[in-house]
């Protein structure tokens, strides 16, 4: 037997190819008891069939394989648990995510504690001190901006400054800081020492109790309040805010610093240099920001404050970005449960502790609430203080919240920390690249969801040129361009409500006032609805909103009490010339508003904006002023100042020219009770009603709202009075089409609550560019004016002496009478005054001017014809009969007057002429006189009186009269200013940055225009003509349609059957002189010719209606918001877009509880986003660049919420089979909505396509449905509008739709789907 065999046989455990078998054998992928036990039963069975052979459960070789399958069970998964947590991946023990973090150098955040600041509501002192007029205020409450003591300001100061220090009374500030454009200083008490580091209190916030407490502020290096360290010798700090807008104001005051949480400290005896010493303190729930480390003496007293180091990724005590002279340092490091460990250095990179420390800490219980004023109201505090003798008093502090404060947060959850610390770790504690600009401030800073960097302008700026962001969003923007185009689009608002119960129709009504008070209404008012109004004779009441040259519309401005000029007067007939008595009699006076002297004048109230000129005929001044208020109906009577407040100084004797009635866009009591009602009764009744607006009632004389019945009300035709009152009209059945608002009741079903639709009639002015600018606008920026406390609003001005004149009208003609002096060819026997003189043959005429008697000189005025000297012509008076005498000798005189061809006055109600815009030249020929000067009086477009300058002389028969328009070609006098009002949304969304939504300018925004007619001067449209602009349809890059100016189409009164022609006369599309399906009214029309569509808005653009350049020049002049301070020598500026955690979570409650628009939840303003992160990441960011901060905000779709151009319905078709339930079909795709809106899913400004929608709806509910389709609910929208919709660079999409949004339909029509329409 050789050697090998032999001791293979002799050692067969040491024999490889036995070791090899009993591995190849093992089964390691056993793990659990089963599996295990399993495996070691076909080991044995397979290696020893021979020696084991017992297999029943019985046996004891069976309970021996169980215990070792049980051992090696619970081996494995220690050994299994162990390992997981050696890695931040698949660790789940808070503490080992926590010590891997650490080993990352990051530092999970613990929880952040509310803070803010509270406003002093009265202040108490036991000292006995004194104010100017000896009032002893020794324990008298003294309350802030109190309305029952005229002394409160000096008394409230007199008692602070007997508690300031000596050297810090009020008005000597210790520090002070600028801090969202309000200057703060600080203020300390000389309270007494070594009592209390902070002043506690409580508050039940959500119904809980927590803790807060008073604390002194100081101003931190970024420029914001924070704590001060902790110190029994510190001093109460008081801080004086005044933003300039009034006491009442929630910036204006005394305010303490308030945080969340109580503070304590423990005190530590290091008797021995340790280096790396680590000290725990065991305390729950000890918050981020509220750690301090002192070293103090034997009395308590702090001999050195040492610097943590900052509580962020990569930073510790080894190494870290302070100085490097400051070696007194400390690391504090996160635990379980939110308890802490400080750590020391090693003495070489800083320094190691010994002897005796304190170490502070605040322990908080903040989870996110936010906190309100009505939470913290007439809260107190007290303590004792020493004045200025040494002697000890006390003080009373009362104080409330003014403001929410929503500044805490939870701490970081274990998926957090799991997350941050690995991006952290990336990063490698800075902000260079843009990977670090949207990772690192996750990882630093509590209390971002979400968030977007974007680098606004380029690496390289010269430092030496102003920063230009093309964008606007942080710096002023000031563009010129010559291809303007301005045009009138209709745009009717329409918010769909429930009925839940009887305290929805209050909300309605809030809704409804909404409606009234936008801007697009405004627009309608001063538009199409005012041009209804005019167009309709009206009979009692003011038809027209201008006074004309005579009788009673003669109405001066004579200032009270006499000035050259002022704000205050009243309205008369009389001149400056004439004496005050006389201007003030009741002949004289203008009686105005409810006791006026005529209706017209009844327009003169609060809000109505007057037009006065300094010569009614040939005004050189034009003034417009907004009346503020009105005193006695206008009746000087009785009274030392002018019963009328204007805007606006009016120079005495200007006359007053024209007036627009204001438009009241707030409901009365009995208005909204009588629109309740009516809601009430729809809802039984399944009706509609409307509700009109009645600028003017003769009777209470004052502007109402008023119901229009469901048999009366016309809901399709355009705009129009005549059917009713307001025009004296009567409205019939379902003729009045005078609303404003419009309710549709819409929807009750067994299962569903009644829904009105509410639309408001409105109006959009849109001003584009084509090429030359590009528009950036942002509805929620206000940058104030620090000097008048008003917003600097963008604007756009349509520039002056550059741009034409619109066409100035055509087709007025008149007839001058002139007086003549006639010497008849004998004695006439009687010439009654005003008696009408025929001659035969001539057939002229002329009134009598002076009654004569045996006389042979006749005197006429108004002589139309011509008078001849033929003796056969003989004289004929219309009350005397015939004179049988003939004129001899005819004197020529002066004109007197203008008559039509049928002898009639120009009058208002008697107009000539069409689509006048000024007043047109008017000038005399022939007569055989001279020098005859007149002015024609213009209004909608027609002449309406003429004023004569000089009547000239010697004229012995009437001249010629000749109306010319000014020239067509001329230029605008005047600059006009449009104000920026909106963005241009498109119905999927799109944000369409060449054009813009701007209404008439309002530079003191009392809600009444500068020019409230602004837009007439620039665009032509009246009721006899207008001029339009035509777009056509095309297809982008991108695969969706946009619309461009066009020249294809040519705007005719005629046809010529050539080419694409918009005929006016019936408003429709032609090709080749075949008419075109044509769609729309109130002056906006479509048509699709040859796969184009064509769309026609009353306008003007860069081209005339014939196709001619005419360019329009314009200026846009864009403010950027003042909370976005740039640094000038900065290369890169990195706007930050932030979705705050708390503002997410309030919007998810929002949804949750069910509540209305109205209330959603307002984004965080850039103050508090700056306020929040500036501090703890300028520090990270390279040098070159400027952090700047936008809030998120989440575009809302289908639902109620939503814009209205983005509310749907999802129409859906069952599959056939299906087993599920209407109910159940509609509940599983709302949640298959919600899930794929989950914000997990979007990054800010990604655009939704349906398609991507439907294809998940499908894969949840593939067997139960087999369609589903998106529809608009607008009534503007189409089969298609919302398939792909378009968010802005800072929006994330939000569905906000209800089971009210998915409608189950047996089958698609062409009408459920708003094919077509």
């Amino acid at each position: 037997m050789s050697q090998l065999v032999r001791q293979s046989n002799l050692f067969a455990a040491e024999d490889w190819k036995v070791i090899y078998r009993s591995f190849k054998d093992a089964d390691f992928k056993s793990y659990d008891f089963e599996t295990i036990r399993a495996s070691m039963l076909n080991y044995i069975s397979r290696n020893y069939p021979e020696n084991f052979n017992d297999y029943i459960n019985s046996s004891e070789f069976i309970a021996i394989l169980d215990l070792l399958a049980y051992l090696g069970q619970s081996l494995s998964f220690r050994i299994d648990i162990n390992a997981r947590e050696n890695f931040i991946d698949t660790a789940s023990r808070r503490d080992s995510i926590l010590k891997l973090a650490n080993m990352l150098s990051y530092k999970p955040k613990r929880n952040m504690p509310a803070r803010g600041l509270v406003k002093l509501q009265a202040i108490q002192t036991s000292e006995p001190v004194t104010d100017s007029i000896g009032n002893n205020l020794s324990n008298v409450e003294i309350k802030w901006n109190d309305p029952n003591n005229a002394n409160w300001y000096e008394q409230f100061i007199t008692v602070l400054n007997a508690s300031l220090i000596s050297t810090n009374r009020f008005g000597k500030p210790t520090a002070s800081k600028t801090i969202n454009a309000v200057q703060n200083d600080l203020y300390t008490v000389n309270n007494t020492k070594a009592i209390a580091v902070a002043h506690p209190f409580t508050a039940r916030i959500d119904n809980k109790s927590m803790s807060f407490e008073i604390v002194s502020p100081s101003f931190n290096a970024a420029g914001y309040v924070e704590e001060a360290s902790p110190d029994p010798l510190n001093a109460v700090g008081i801080i004086y805010k005044n933003d300039s807008k009034g006491f009442d104001s929630v910036n204006t005051g005394f305010f303490m610093y308030m945080k969340e949480g109580s503070l304590a400290y423990k005190d530590f005896n290091f008797d021995s240099p340790v280096t790396n010493r680590t000290q725990s303190i065991d305390i729950d729930d000890i918050n981020d920001l509220d750690v301090w480390v002192q070293e103090i003496g034997s009395n308590g007293l702090t001999q050195a404050q040492w610097t943590k180091v900052p509580t962020l990724a990569g930073q510790n005590i080894i190494y870290n970005s302070l100085a490097l002279g400051t070696r007194t340092i400390f690391e504090v490091q996160s635990k379980t449960d939110d308890q802490i460990d400080i750590k020391f250095s090693d003495g070489q990179f800083g320094d190691i502790p010994v002897g005796l420390y304190r170490i502070w800490y605040r322990a908080s219980q903040s989870k996110g609430e936010t906190i309100s004023p009505t939470d913290i109201k007439n809260k107190a505090i007290g303590f004792t203080y020493v004045n200025s003798n040494d002697q000890t008093f006390d003080l009373s502090l009362t104080f409330s919240l003014e403001y929410n404060i929503d500044n805490s947060f939870v701490r970081e959850s274990i998926e957090e920390v799991r997350t941050n610390a690995s991006q952290g770790y990336y990063t490698q504690d800075r902000m260079i690249n843009a990977e670090d600009y949207n990772v690192f401030p996750i990882t630093k800073v509590s209390g971002i969801q979400k968030l977007k960097a974007i680098n606004k302008t380029h690496a390289g700026h010269s430092r030496f040129i102003d920063i230009q962001d093309p964008t606007g969003t942080v710096s002023n923007v000031n563009c010129i361009g010559e291809d303007g185009i301005l045009y009138k689009e209709p745009n009717n608002s329409e918010k769909v409500l429930n009925v839940i119960d009887s305290s929805s129709y209050d909300n309605m009504v809030l809704e409804i006032e909404k409606m009234i008070q936008l801007i697009q209404t405004q627009n309608f008012y001063f538009d199409p609805y005012k041009k209804a109004i005019e167009a309709v004779p009206i009979s009692g009441y003011p038809a027209k909103f201008i006074f004309l040259t005579g009788g009673s519309d003669i109405a001066h401005w004579r200032t009270m009490p006499i000035a050259t000029s002022s704000y205050y007067g009243y309205l008369t007939q009389s001149p400056t010339t004439d004496s005050e008595s006389t201007a003030k009699n009741s002949t004289n006076l203008r009686k105005v508003h409810k006791a006026p002297t005529t209706d017209k004048y009844g327009l003169i109230r609060k809000g109505s904006r007057i037009e006065f000129v300094d010569n009614y005929s040939n005004p050189t001044k034009i003034i417009w002023a907004t009346i503020k208020s009105v005193t006695a109906n206008g009746d000087p009577a009785n009274l030392t100042s002018g019963p009328i407040q204007l805007s606006e100084s009016i120079p005495a004797g200007y006359r007053a020219r024209a007036i627009i009635p204001n438009l009241r866009t707030t409901l009365t009591s009995a208005e909204k009770t009588s629109i309740k009602s009516k809601l009430s009764e729809a809802t039984a009744t399944l009706s509609k009603f409307g509700i009109g607006y009645n600028y003017f009632d003769s009777s209470s004389k004052e502007e109402s709202w008023y119901i229009i019945d469901a048999d009366k009300i016309d809901t399709t035709s355009e705009f129009n009075v005549i059917n009713n009152s307001i025009g004296s009209g009567t409205a019939g059945t379902n003729n009045d089409s005078s609303w404003l608002i419009r309710s549709q009741f819409t929807e009750k079903g067994a299962n569903t609550n009644p829904k009105f639709t509410f639309t408001s009639r409105g109006l959009d002015y849109i001003f584009q560019s084509t090429d030359d600018v590009r528009f950036f606008y942002v509805k929620d920026y206000k940058t104030l004016d620090s000097a008048t406390g008003l917003s600097i609003q963008d604007k756009i001005d349509v520039l002056a002496d550059v741009n034409s004149k619109i066409e100035e009208g055509s087709g007025a003609s008149a007839l001058a009478t002139i007086d003549l002096t006639i010497t008849s060819s004998g004695a006439i026997g009687t010439a009654t005054k005003d008696e009408i003189v025929t001659q035969t043959n001539s057939g002229a005429k002329g009134k009598v001017k002076v009654s004569i008697s045996g006389s042979t000189n006749l005197q006429l005025t108004d002589v139309s014809g011509t008078f001849t000297t033929n003796a056969s012509d003989l004289l004929t008076g219309s009350v005397n009969g015939a004179y049988n005498r003939y004129p001899n000798v005819i004197t020529g005189g002066a004109v007197t007057g203008f008559t039509d061809s049928a002898g009639a006055s120009i009058t208002a109600s008697n107009t000539t002429g069409l689509n006048y815009t000024s007043a047109p030249t008017v000038s005399f020929s022939g007569g055989g006189g001279s020098g005859a000067n007149a002015i024609a009086t213009v209004y909608q477009g027609a002449i309406v009186d003429f004023t004569i300058i000089d009547g000239g002389s010697s004229y012995e028969s009437p001249p010629t009269v000749t109306i010319t328009p000014q020239s067509v070609g001329g230029k605008l006098d005047e600059t006009i200013s449009l104000a920026v009002v909106d963005s241009a949304v498109e119905q999927d969304g799109y944000v369409d940055d060449r054009k813009i939504k701007v209404s008439t300018f309002d530079s003191d925004e009392d809600g009444m225009p500068d020019l409230p007619l602004a837009i007439d001067q620039l665009v032509h449209d009246t009721s006899n003509g207008k001029n339009y602009v035509f777009f056509e349809s095309y297809t982008d890059f991108d695969n969706y349609v946009y619309y461009k100016l066009t020249t294809s189409v040519m705007q005719r009164s005629t046809l010529t059957n050539n080419g694409i022609e918009f005929l006016t006369t019936n408003n429709k599309f032609y090709k080749d002189g075949a008419v075109q399906t044509t769609t729309g009214s109130g002056g906006a029309y479509e048509s699709t010719i040859s796969s184009v569509t064509y769309k026609a808005f009353v306008g003007r653009s860069y081209y005339t209606p014939a196709g001619v350049s005419d360019p329009m020049f314009f200026q846009w002049k864009h403010t950027a918001p003042r909370d976005q301070r740039i640094d000038p020598s900065i290369s890169n500026i990195i706007e930050l877009q932030v979705l705050t955690t708390k503002y997410y979570d309030d919007v998810l409650s929002w949804t949750a509880n069910e509540k209305p628009a109205s209330e959603f939840p307002e984004e965080p303003t850039v103050e508090e986003l700056n306020e929040m992160f500036a501090s703890n990441l300028n520090s990270y960011k390279a040098i070159g660049d400027q952090l700047i901060y936008t809030p998120a905000k989440f575009k809302l779709l289908f639902g109620a919420s939503a814009n209205e151009t983005l509310q749907s319905k999802f129409k859906v078709v069952k599959a056939v089979g299906a087993t599920m339930t209407d109910n159940e079909i509609k509940a599983r795709i709302l949640a298959s909505i919600n899930t794929f809106f989950d914000i997990t899913n979007w990054n800010f400004g990604e655009s939704f396509y349906y398609t991507e929608l439907s294809a998940y709806i499908h894969n949840q509910l593939s067997t139960q449905i087999s369609s589903v389709v998106i529809v608009g609910s607008d009534a503007e929208s189409k089969f298609g509008d919302l398939f792909e919709i378009v968010s802005a660079s800072n929006e994330l999409f939000y569905s906000t739709a209800t089971v009210d949004n998915i409608e189950i339909v047996n089958a698609y029509t062409d009408q459920n789907l708003k094919k077509g329409s």
